[in-house]
C-alpha cells in the first residue's frame, strides 16, 4: 500500500485538475475516474475482509466498474486531492483491519489463505491502472 500510494501521489502531484479530468478517448476513463475505481475496489476489499472473517465466502461483483458508481464517487470527491485523501484513508483502514484479524480467523487456514491471496492481487491491479492514469494525463498534454 505504501509503495502504491507513493506512486499515485507522485503522478498526481504535477498534474492540473484539467489534466486529471481529460479523457484520452471518449470511451476511456480519465485519471480521476481511474482513481474513483480504485477507491471502490478498496471499499470492496474492506467488505470482503469483513465477510470472510465472519465465516462467509462471498462471491459477488464489487461494482467498481459500474459507471454510475464511479460517477457517484467523483461527485463525493470531485478533485484529485480529495480522491487521493480518500484512497489513502481506505488504505489505512484496510491495513488496520488486517492487523486486527482475530486469531480464530487466522486458524481457519483455507479462509486465511484465500484472504491473503486476494489481498495480494490489488498490487498488479493497481500497477495496471497506474499505467492507465499516466496515459490519460499524458494525453491531456497533446
Amino acid at each position: 500500500y505504501d509503495r502504491s500510494l507513493a506512486e499515485i501521489k507522485a503522478i498526481f502531484a504535477g498534474a492540473s485538475e484539467a489534466q486529471l479530468s481529460a479523457k484520452p478517448a471518449p470511451d476511456e476513463w480519465n485519471a480521476k475516474e481511474v482513481l474513483a475505481h480504485l477507491i471502490l475496489t478498496e471499499r470492496y476489499n474492506l467488505n470482503f475482509i469483513q465477510d470472510i472473517v465472519g465465516g462467509y465466502e462471498p462471491i459477488y461483483d464489487d461494482g467498481a466498474n459500474m459507471p454510475a458508481r464511479v460517477s457517484a464517487t467523483l461527485a463525493a470527491f470531485p478533485t484529485g486531492k480529495a480522491l487521493l485523501t480518500e484512497l489513502e484513508s481506505l488504505f489505512q483502514e484496510t491495513t488496520a483491519l488486517i492487523s486486527l484479524l482475530p486469531e480464530s480467523f487466522t486458524q481457519r487456514k483455507s479462509s486465511y489463505w484465500r484472504l491473503g491471496y486476494s489481498l495480494l492481487q490489488p498490487t498488479s491491479h493497481f500497477s495496471n491502472h497506474l499505467i492507465q492514469i499516466k496515459t490519460a494525463i499524458q494525453s491531456a498534454h497533446q
